[in-house]
This record gives C-alpha cells, sequence and structure tokens, in this order.
C-alpha cells in the first residue's frame, strides 16, 4: 500500500521538477536569442555600411 503511494507521488514530484527545467532551458534559450540579435545588431550595422559603400563605389 505505501510502495504504491509513493509510485503514485513519484510521477507527481518529478512533474513538479520538470517545470523549473522548462522554465529554464525557456531562459537560456530567451538569453541566447537575445545575445544573438545583438552580435547580428552589432555585426550588421558595420557590414550594411561596408556594402552600402561598396554599392556605391561599384555604381559610380
Amino acid at each position: 500500500e505505501l510502495s504504491r503511494r509513493q509510485g503514485e507521488l513519484s510521477p507527481f514530484a518529478a512533474r513538479g521538477h520538470f517545470p523549473a527545467l522548462s522554465s529554464l532551458r525557456r531562459c537560456l534559450a530567451g538569453v541566447n536569442v537575445c545575445a544573438f540579435a545583438l552580435l547580428l545588431r552589432y555585426f550588421y550595422g558595420p557590414l550594411n555600411r561596408n556594402l552600402r559603400g561598396f554599392t556605391r563605389t561599384v555604381m559610380h
């Protein structure tokens, strides 16, 4: 009886741990996306300027 009750409780205990894990993963994913966006913006600025200058020299 006791072991069966523990067996019933263990899925709930495991389920209790999963939301924290998924939220942590979601948080990490959000941080990765933010970092990637910042890097993209950081590199895209000079790259865009260089491309604009390059196209201007090609057009002339």
